[in-house]
């Protein structure tokens, strides 16, 4: 009598040989999660435990400022534009975290720094810093993005970057003569230029802070009788204080 074959003798092994292969690829190609926020700045990337050490490398790094995303990995340098048109992409090295932020490690000694604001204000301030031995530059290029449920315009003529998320306005201001290149998908800064973005939510103008003062209508009998009623006052308290 023959014996039927039973296929799961064989899927289950296989499927245990497919989640163990897959858990191997993971550790070894940089598939480990890690995400940190402080205030309105949230850190994720992933990493990978290379060479038997504990040292973390870093394989991809995505920086999120009021729906505004500053996506760094390979595909994605900070790029550095020499004096001669050269350029020089920078790699990741590491990040540490601060008390109000967050400092991105470059090769080359540049440095990324994410710091939030104290007070009302609420802001956060990216700077971007560069080892005299890396100067003078012509250029600086950031790249960034922005999430799904959020949308970017840049001011013509204005070095600054209008975002819309979640019902809020953000403004990215840039340094002087910067731009942004909407379809390069990158900040660009001039090498002489400061090298500080501030992020903060647009301020109402006073045209629209007038605008929105709610001012209560009355009718014409009861803007008379009103009018009568101070007339009337000033008049009897402009006698009482001649005659006295």
């Amino acid at each position: 009598m023959r014996r039927r074959f039973n296929a799961s003798y064989v899927v289950i092994p296989l499927v245990y040989v497919v989640l163990i292969f897959m858990l191997i690829m993971l550790q070894f190609s940089g598939g480990k999660l890690f995400n940190v926020t402080i205030g309105p700045i949230s850190l994720n990337g992933t990493f990978a435990m290379g060479g038997g050490s504990d040292k973390k490398q870093i394989a991809s790094l995505t920086v999120q400022v009021e729906g505004v995303q500053f996506v760094l990995d390979k595909d994605h340098p900070v790029r550095l534009q020499n004096q001669d048109d050269s350029f020089v992409d920078l790699a990741l090295k590491g990040y540490d975290t601060t008390a109000n932020g967050f400092t991105i490690r470059f090769n080359h000694d540049v440095e990324l720094n994410f710091q939030k604001t104290e007070g009302q204000d609420k802001s956060v301030n990216v700077g971007i810093d560069i080892p005299q031995s890396m100067l003078p530059l012509k250029s600086i290029r950031l790249p960034f993005n922005t999430v799904n449920d959020a949308t970017a315009t840049a001011s013509q003529g204005q070095a600054l970057l209008n975002v819309a998320w979640r019902g809020a306005n953000y403004q990215l201001m840039l340094p002087n003569r910067s731009f942004a290149d909407m379809e390069g998908k990158a900040l660009v800064i001039p090498g002489d230029s400061t090298r500080t973005i501030r992020i903060a939510q647009k301020v109402t103008s006073d045209k629209n802070m007038i605008e929105d003062i709610q001012v209560p209508t009355i009718s014409e009998k009861e803007y008379a009788e009103t009018l009568a009623t101070f007339v009337n006052t000033a008049y009897n308290g402009w006698k009482t204080s001649r005659y006295n």
